[in-house]
């Protein structure tokens, strides 16, 4: 055999291993939704699962929580994840404190315990690990039967995670100093933070810095910029945005009026089951504004609302028979 086809093969089989390896730590998921986060320059760091489990069993923190993602996301193995998180948490590993906090609020690997959840989040959390802030927080602002809801501490943490860059937390930010919760109500701070996380994509700050250019509130009403931010947002897959949009190209407001683009819109948010959106795709096609006229289409969508307690759709629905009587 030629020499450089040996060393062709000989790469070949190199990336091969190394391929097999990296297919066995890597995280994925076939049937839960939730990944356990874990950062790509970990890939490298251990060379074999048996170095993994080799450095876990000796006690070193960064592989026991590796490890407990591993089993986690790659076996199945939800009780062996969680016996490696808790050794690296008590050991004060705030990434495995963090995820332990995931498994006890989702009930993986045992009960599911909000109290423990915040517990270790909380851990974490004053460890500046911006993961575990942002879910200490949701925990606080949402409750459970053993956590009551406190404004005080939601806005710290929320806020602890914003100073890092974490940007889902601006649009929850903008909402409790909308609302005034937890502090006063203060609408110059949240457009403030409702435009930082616009700024860069967030799509839940996009919709809610269109609402007050819609509504007027803090800025003055500016129909245009309104659906601009709306478009921000449902094309970023938003159904309510997408349903507003729809109204707006329905009635002209800062956007052309056209229903072909409103039955679009509409259209989208039909499609990701928004039961508004549903009844509006369903008096569409049953008026033929924007689209072909067709009553068994306008039935097939008003029913789909209807079924859902959508309760304009259920008066439509009288209208289809009635049309289709005549």
């Amino acid at each position: 055999m030629p020499r450089v086809l040996k060393v062709i093969i000989m790469v070949i089989g190199l990336v091969a291993s190394v391929i097999g390896i990296v297919e066995f730590i890597h995280p994925y998921f076939t049937k839960q939704e939730r990944k356990l986060p874990i950062k790509d320059s970990e890939w490298a760091y251990y060379g074999s699962i048996d170095e993994l489990r080799k450095l876990a069993e000796e006690g070193d923190a960064k592989a026991q929580n590796f490890l407990g993602v591993t089993m986690g996301n790659n076996t199945g193995n939800q009780l062996e994840a969680k016996k490696w998180f808790y050794k690296a948490a008590i050991q004060g590993h705030a990434k495995g404190q963090y995820n332990l906090g995931r498994m006890y609020e989702y009930g993986e690997g045992g009960e599911q315990n909000y109290e423990k959840a915040l517990e270790w989040y909380l851990k974490s959390a004053h460890q500046d690990y911006a993961d575990a802030q942002f879910a200490a927080a949701t925990i606080l602002v949402k409750g459970a039967k053993d956590v009551p809801v406190n404004y005080e501490q939601v806005l710290k943490w929320y806020r602890r995670a914003a100073e890092q860059g974490y940007v889902a937390a601006y649009p929850e930010l903008g909402v409790m100093y909308l609302r005034g919760e937890g502090t006063q109500r203060d609408l110059r701070k949240a457009l403030e933070y409702f435009r930082a996380g616009a700024s860069v994509g967030n799509r839940k700050s996009a919709h809610h810095l269109a609402w007050r250019y819609y509504n007027g509130e803090g800025v003055p009403r500016d129909y245009e910029l309104a659906a601009k931010w709306f478009r921000e947002a449902a094309d970023l897959g938003d159904p309510e945005a997408q349903v507003q949009l729809g109204y707006m190209h329905t009635n002209g407001l800062g956007v052309e009026k056209d229903d072909s683009k409103a039955f679009e819109w509409n259209k989208r948010a039909a499609d990701q089951g928004h039961m508004v959106g549903e009844k509006n795709v369903g008096v569409h096609y049953l008026t033929g504004r924007g689209v072909q006229q067709s009553f068994g289409k306008a039935k097939y969508w008003l029913e789909r609302a209807a079924s859902r307690g959508q309760i304009e759709a259920r008066e439509y629905l009288q209208a289809v028979r009635k049309a289709r009587d005549h």
